[in-house]
């Protein structure tokens, strides 16, 4: 071997040594960096009413010169006011992996494969009485680019953080994302699952239930959701199993006290039931808008029927905001002069 080809070769076998080196070197700094962002997450997310707890994840590399790979992220998360029901239980977050490509002009690309979100219900039921509904959110595809700098990761979890909460409240998200997704819950003891999508509204974007597969719900109820109330639920991802729950169980007790004593106005007592956990659950304001979308549209009522149904919808309403306990409705339907028993 010539002299000349003998220093190409050591050459040659510095710049893979340097290569691999570089490589395990880059792991490392990202590992430490990852962790580093993770106590980040946990109090930047404090600050936008999101608790997380106990990030982590099983392991991360470089996957090119402006590229890396993470798998196994795993947390705990607290919704904010306002996103899911009052009770603001915790969800298991798991995120079987997720690549960003990283630009240093335009916004980076994450993708991720497939995050699996579930409802965390070992409390039991609330102080309503309404049983835990375990809801599982399935993600799959998920593609959104976003400011995310692998280089100063605290300013760019500040402008996305706000975003993710928004989303999470049924509020508008302002980052291109893309992906499939179901949400998966029990209702009247059927599994039930019903199709996410992203909608585009004026340039942002949202999560919603496909309309359909909440419309083909329907048939589990004595009175049909009209379509006013299906458009409803569906903008709602995160409450749609709690008001279909609520609905079901304003539905079930009227009936069984009617069957037990005819002297109880069927009617008025579920309207009245209704709008109570509602209010309870999700305050006043959204509880009349779930309340209107249920009258809103051909519904079969004459405008007698529909106007007492109001009227009952704004008594059970006023009835959560004296904090009235659920077992003492019953009594006062029956004993409330305002509740509007015929039309």
């Amino acid at each position: 071997m010539t002299r000349r080809k003998k220093i190409l070769v050591v050459l040659a076998s510095v710049m893979v040594v340097v290569v691999v080196a570089g490589y395990f070197i880059g792991n490392v700094i990202l590992d430490r960096a990852t962790r580093e962002v993770m106590t980040k997450v946990v109090v930047l997310g404090g600050e936008q009413g999101l608790e997380i707890e106990s990030p982590s994840f099983d392991r991360v590399g470089l996957t090119g010169l402006r590229s890396a790979k993470w798998s196994g992220l795993a947390g705990k998360i607290k919704l904010p006011e306002g996103a899911d029901s009052a009770s603001r239980r915790m969800w298991d977050v798991q995120v079987a992996s997720m690549h960003v490509r990283h630009s240093f002009v335009d916004d980076s690309l994450v993708m991720i494969d497939r995050v699996t979100i579930t409802s965390n219900e070992n409390a039991g039921p609330d102080e309503h009485g309404l049983a835990s509904t375990q809801r599982v959110i399935e993600l799959t595809d998920v593609e959104c680019r976003c400011p995310l700098s692998m280089l100063d990761p605290g300013t760019s979890l500040r402008t996305i953080l706000p975003e993710i909460v928004s989303l999470l409240a049924a509020s508008e998200f302002q980052l291109p994302l893309e992906l499939d997704g179901s949400l998966s819950f029990v209702l009247k003891g059927e599994p039930t699952e019903l199709g996410i999508e992203v909608v585009q509204r004026d340039g942002a974007y949202a999560l919603r239930l496909n309309p359909d597969d909440v419309s083909e719900l329907s048939n589990r109820f004595d009175e049909a959701l009209t379509p006013a109330e299906v458009e409803l639920i569906a903008d709602y991802p995160l409450r749609a199993a709690r008001l279909l729950q609520i609905k079901d169980s304003a539905e079930t007790d009227s009936q069984q006290a009617h069957e037990q004593d005819e002297a109880v106005p069927e009617d008025a007592y579920r309207h009245v039931l209704w709008s109570y956990l509602l209010a309870s659950t999700y305050g006043e304001e959204f509880a009349k808008r779930v309340g209107d979308a249920h009258e809103a549209g051909d519904t079969g009522n004459s405008p007698a029927e529909r106007a007492m149904d109001y009227h009952n919808n704004d008594i059970g309403r006023k009835y959560a905001q004296s904090e009235y306990r659920r077992d003492t409705i019953l009594r006062r339907v029956l004993n409330d002069l305002e509740v509007q028993r015929e039309p």
